[in-house]
Order: C-alpha cells, then structure tokens, then sequence
C-alpha cells in the first residue's frame, strides 16, 4: 500500500495538475498506453479523473477523497486509476465529457469516469464525498463482475450516442438571410439579463463571442437594444466582484447571478478574450471605461500570466493559504489598515459592509455606479476623485503583495497563447500602446518558429520548443491570430503562416462530406470515439473560428474555394442554430457572408497614414489590406498610388477611390 510520503507515477510529469496528485496514495497512471494494456490484463474497470490546476472542487476532491487511504486501497485493488490534465489532453477530456452529459444531464469538473478496459465508459460523475465514492466503487466493482452482459449493454449504447454528437448532417443548401439572424437574435433575446447582463441565470459566465457576435449586430443592423445589452454586460462584469478592483484582469466566472462572488481562479483564455471585446467595444463606443479596463486587464497578464521567455502561462489558482479567494478579499480591519484617512472613501466605492461583504468577515471589493456619479456623490471632482482612487489602488495592491500567492500554472498552452496573440492586436488597435502588439508578436515568432521547425505545431510551448500533439483548437487559433497580426502589421510573413496552417489543417483534419474538421489528426490512442468540436462556449469552437479564417484567406488571396469552404461549413452548422447563444462564433461568420463584406485597400507612402485612422474605428465586415511598398497579393494590384488613396471592393465590385479613410468610413456607412 501505498503512503502519501511516497510519489506515485504523475511524479514525472510536468503538468502542475498532475503534480498535485503525485503524493496521492492512488496509484495514479498518467494517460498513456501502459495503464490501459493492464486494464486489458487484469480485466479491470478504468477511472478516467480529468481535472485542472486552478479548479476549485478538484482541489476538495483531492483533499477529501484522493489523499484519504481507505479510498485508495480500494482505487488500487478493483480499479486502473488514470488522471488527466484537461488542458493538456483536451481531446480525451472532449470525449469523457460528452459521455458525462449524455448520462447525467450536465458536466463539470472534476470529471471522473469509469471505464471498460477498451475505453468505453459506463459511470461517470463530478465531485462526491467520500462515503459517496466509495458506494459508487463498491457498486461499480460488482456491477462489472456479476452483471458483465449489462455492463457491457449499456457501454455500447453510450459508446454510439457518444459517436452520434459528432455526426453532422450538411444541409441541402445555404439558405441564412437577415431575417434569419434576425430570428436567431429574437429569440435569444428573451434570456437576457436586463439587469445585470448576460444571460439570466446563475452560476454566469462571461461568454465573450455572444459580446463579439452582439456588437457587431447591433452595429451592422442599426439595434439599440441589442448594443445596450453590450454595454450592460460589459459594464456590470467590470464593476462586480468578477473583475479584480486591485489588479486587474477577470476571474472565471460568477456563481451568482450579478457578478458579485466569483470562483476566484483567473484564466489565460478568459481574459485574452474579454481584453479583444472591450478594445473592440472601446472603439465603437469611445468608452474611455472600457480602454481603463483593457489596460488594467493587459497589465495584469503581462503582469502575473507572463514567463521570462514571454510565453503565456496559463491559469492563476482560485485558492491561498487553503482557502478560496482569500488572496482578493478583505476584512474590513485589513482595509482600515493599509488605507489609513483614504479607508471611507474606498469603503463607499467598493461597496464593504454592505453588498461587498460575503462571508466569514471578509468582503469582495466591487462597484456599482460610474466613477463620474461616485465622485459627484462625494462632493468631488471627476480629476480629484481619479487620483485619490489611483492611491487607494496602489496601497492595496502593495499590501496584497506580501500575501500567499495562488498556485500557478505554469503550462504554455499554444491555443491559448494564440488567444492572447489576437487579444494583444486587439489592446494596441485600441490603446496604440505598442507594447500590448509587441508580446503579441514576441509569442507568435516563437509559435512561427516552431511550426516551421518540425512542420506542424506542439500542444505544449516550453523554452527552445514544444512537447505533446497539437489539436484543431492549436491550429485554429493560431491561424486567426496570424491574419490578426497581418492585419496590424502588413507583414506578409503572417498571411504566409496563416494560409501554410489552414493548408495543413485542410490535409490533416478535414471531413470532406461536412467540410468541417476533427479535432484531432487521427483518433487517438484508446479513445473509442474521434471528437467534432462544433458549438461555442466559453471558448469558440475550433471549427467556427476556422470558417471565419478561410473566408478572410480567401478574400484576402482571391481564392473562392477558400470561401466555398467556409460557406460548406455553414451548410452543415445552420440546421443545429437554434439558441444563439451556443453559435455566436458561428454566427459572425454568417454575418459575413449574408451581409455585404468590405474589403479596404490602402496601397502607396501614405498608406500607413490611412492605417492609423482605420484602427481607431471599429467596424464589423471588413478587412484593411496596407502596404506602404509595393505588392503582389490580389488586392494590391494596379492600386500602388504616390497619393492617398482609399479602394473600398464589396461582393467583387470596386467603389471609385477615394482620398481619405474618413471618405472610406462613410462609404462604408
């Protein structure tokens, strides 16, 4: 029997969620080949535990269940015990998870499912206390040796409703319109929080992509209502407890329905979104609030999320010192001390006592008015009132400091780390802060020059390389940042890595009765069914920001069938649109093929002139081609001009050029 003192197999692992399971007396097995061939040998069941780092009830299920002996020797005796970093191995996380829902209903983390030894699952669940789970493994153990035809029975059917998820039937043809995307946002509509925005439930979620999809709506269909929604959301999440008031930067999500308590841990992914939708909101509403919390939110990534070689890491843990949030809460004495004369002031602002406080003595500094009203509130001027609240953030942030930290994770996920390449576009086109586009450009070239190193791109980035598989999400997200920095920079090194990316996913991942893309290159070793990753979340699915690149390659290299392609994808995804909350993704690249698509090409010495203007505006279905020097690609052709000239093309007809980009702007409308 094992002891907690002694490390287990994970204790060669690099993921920081498997570490922390390396002192289990569980005789864990990493994903690997080893563990399944002794499942096949012993004629046991498997428990597939997926977790994360900074997850909240994994670390409780560890605590109550995993370090506890008497389910270990249990674990160890009926079962071959397999724990999975979710980050990592997405796909087998993809497909347990699906498994999880089709059984119970719903998914969460930690995942934990049983197995037959050919990877089919029969039970899963999310976190149970230890009387519970050692029911579940005295039913399971003796359900698979009394009743194996049952066991067996039931395997098979959910191994094929697993299978049917990813089963997608084109349609006969493409027949989206205005009317029909007028339809999808009507009826989404009715789940809005008119209060505190987003949708009207809890536990809520930021969920960047309807913000991304909304914005552009509402600005291309002239909706007021739809653009308030927007900015109530985006509003309400920056003032609530969600957002740090000190530090800066999102958390994952709220469990209650106003944004006030979050589940503390801070996600890479979270917030390299939620900097692109404020920028893009900063530029079409000239919010001064929203630049604030770009700022903010990019100081802390490049802060507290960056590695010396400039890498992304990943996650920042919800819990310190054993205790969830308690490195961002304060007692109302912590406050009174680090802030002296200045404590009233803050008190009011961030609303302690009253609705910031939240349990066992501690408060979550939050907001709920502007800081225009605040200040009038107080007596005091907009200017004063800036700078007292900048003292006040600066003491605390000082005294925050010297407490425990969070845990890190330190992996450097290559989708994510895209995500945040496209947010550092998105912060320098709203800021012009060329710092923001500089790390942006610093993880690429490392990204860039690993793909072209090996010929295809590595889940995992460490210093002078990479390590694990790459999935459809890697190259996705890796492909749309490239264009975004092409679209920043002109260079056409980014245009080059964007289209040698999607040429490789087009070889390597495609479903050519659907048009859309698997997950992975192939199905993966003991995984019993290969995985489409289709419907928007938290995250954009691969497959969606895939269609969205092919469209914008094709325009920007004049190739259709690039855009045919992504056109075939939406024939396959529109008959599953039904709450648009689960397709926003998908649904801007419906926008851009329903709605008119400008294409804006600057070509000469001034173009760089015409440039800066362009990306102080937002606007919705378009693209900027520029180039100060002559170039070949198609739209620059016959256009090089020693004047400033502006060419705005739509569904392949050219206006006549003109003189400025605010000529342009207004063609556009």
């Amino acid at each position: 029997m094992k002891h907690s003192t002694s490390p287990n197999r994970l204790a060669a692992s690099t993921s920081p969620y498997l570490l922390q399971h390396a002192r289990n007396p569980v005789d864990w097995y990493p994903w690997c080949d080893e563990a399944w061939d002794l499942a096949r040998r012993e004629d046991k069941l498997v428990l597939v535990s997926i977790g994360y780092s900074a997850c909240h009830w994994c670390h409780v299920m560890e605590r109550e269940v995993f370090e506890k002996e008497e389910a270990a020797e249990v674990m160890n005796a009926h079962f071959i015990c397999i724990k999975v970093d979710r980050e990592e191995r997405p796909d087998v996380d993809q497909v347990y998870m699906t498994a999880l829902q089709l059984m119970t209903g719903h998914g969460g983390w930690p995942l934990n499912v049983f197995c037959l030894p050919d990877g089919r699952p029969v039970y899963g669940g999310t976190y149970l206390p230890l009387d519970r789970w050692l029911s579940v493994l005295e039913h399971l153990h003796e359900l698979h040796r009394n009743e194996r035809g049952k066991v067996e029975e039931y395997a098979a059917q959910l191994a094929e409703g697993v299978r049917l998820t990813s089963v997608v039937e084109p349609a006969a043809e493409f027949h989206a319109d205005d009317d029909w995307i007028m339809r999808v946002v009507e009826h989404w509509r009715a789940y809005w929080d008119r209060e505190r925005g987003g949708a009207r439930k809890a536990p809520k979620f930021p969920m960047p992509t309807n913000l991304d999809f909304l914005l552009d709506y509402a600005l291309l269909f002239h909706d007021e209502d739809a653009l308030g929604f927007v900015r109530l959301t985006l509003d309400e999440m920056a003032r609530g407890g969600l957002y740090d008031q000190v530090g800066g930067g999102f958390a994952r999500y709220s469990v209650d329905a106003g944004w006030k308590v979050p589940h503390f841990e801070k996600m890479l992914y979270d917030n390299a979104q939620l900097v692109a939708i404020y920028s893009k909101a900063a530029r079409a509403t000239g919010s001064n609030h929203y630049i604030k919390v770009v700022h903010e939110t990019m100081e802390f990534v490049l802060r507290e999320l960056t590695s010396p070689e400039g890498l992304f890491w990943s996650a920042l843990d919800a819990d310190s010192e054993g205790i969830e949030g308690r490195f961002y809460c304060w007692t109302d004495d912590e406050l009174k001390a680090a802030l002296g004369h200045y404590y009233e002031d803050a008190a009011a602002y961030y609303h302690v006592g009253r609705e910031g406080y939240w349990e066992h003595g501690l408060n979550i500094l939050l907001r709920r008015e502007d800081d225009h009203s605040f200040a009038a509130s107080r007596g005091l001027n907009a200017e004063t009132w800036s700078a007292r609240l900048r003292e006040i953030r600066n003491l605390l942030f000082t005294v925050r400091q010297e407490r425990i930290r969070p845990g890190l994770d330190n992996k450097c996920i290559t989708s994510w780390n895209a995500l945040m390449v496209g947010a550092c576009a998105e912060a320098w086109k709203a800021t012009g802060e060329a710092s923001y586009l500089e790390a942006g450009l610093a993880v690429a070239r490392q990204i860039a020059a690993l793909r072209q190193e090996t010929g295809r791109l590595q889940r995992l980035m460490v210093a002078g390389g990479g390590h694990g598989p790459a999935f459809l999400d890697d190259y996705a997200w890796y492909a749309e940042s490239a264009l975004q920095l092409h679209a920043c920079t002109s260079d056409p090194f980014w245009l080059d890595e964007a289209n040698d990316t999607m040429l490789f996913v087009l070889e390597r991942f495609s479903d050519d009765a659907t048009g859309l893309f698997w997950f992975t290159e192939e199905q993966g070793e003991q995984l019993f069914s290969r995985n489409m990753d289709i419907a928007d979340n938290v995250i954009p699915s691969a497959n969606s920001s895939l269609c969205r690149t092919l469209f914008l390659l094709g325009h920007y290299l004049d190739r259709p069938y690039l855009i045919a392609r992504s056109r075939k994808m939406l024939d396959a995804i529109q008959p599953r649109v039904d709450y648009g909350a689960s397709w926003s993704n998908w649904l801007v690249a419906f926008l851009w093929h329903t709605r008119p698509f400008h294409e804006v090409v600057v070509h000469g010495p001034y173009a760089q002139d015409a440039w800066s203007e362009w990306h102080l505006h937002y606007v919705p279905n378009s693209l900027l081609a520029a180039s100060t020097t002559e170039r070949s690609l198609p739209l620059f052709r016959g256009r090089f001009s020693a004047e400033p000239t502006v060419y705005v093309c739509s569904g392949n007809q050219c206006q006549a050029p003109v003189r400025s980009m605010q000529e342009a702007l207004r063609t556009i409308g």
